[in-house]
């Protein structure tokens, strides 16, 4: 179980949660409460089901929103263009992934 404290609307990152914008948004919606625990919220790594132990208001007066549309943009763009290189390095390969085949006795 991983905690993430501090975060807020305008968040996209956690240190818990690394770049999880879904997963962070998810934690704001009051339908769910404090009392119940979310449906599964497919993220960035893997499918996570989030807990929120409480909602405090805060103090928005500082939030440049153009820059917090920017920096997520940014980022979506990085993970596209990494997800994007990686899937035309795979096409273009001709290198076949047989590990599953070779298996090793494991000393317990």
């Amino acid at each position: 179980m991983l905690t993430a404290e501090g975060i807020n609307f305008s968040s996209s990152y956690a240190p818990a949660l690394n770049f999880e914008p879904r997963v962070i948004g998810a934690a704001f919606n009051k339908a769910w409460g404090t009392a119940k625990v979310s449906a599964p919220i497919q993220g960035q790594a893997g499918v996570f089901v989030i807990h929120v132990n409480n909602y405090t208001t805060a103090d928005l007066q500082g939030i440049d929103y153009n820059q917090q549309s920017q920096a997520f943009e940014g980022a979506l763009q990085q993970l596209v263009q990494q997800q994007l290189f990686q899937s035309v390095l795979k096409k273009n390969s001709n290198v076949k992934d047989n590990r599953a085949e070779f298996s090793a006795p494991i000393d317990l």
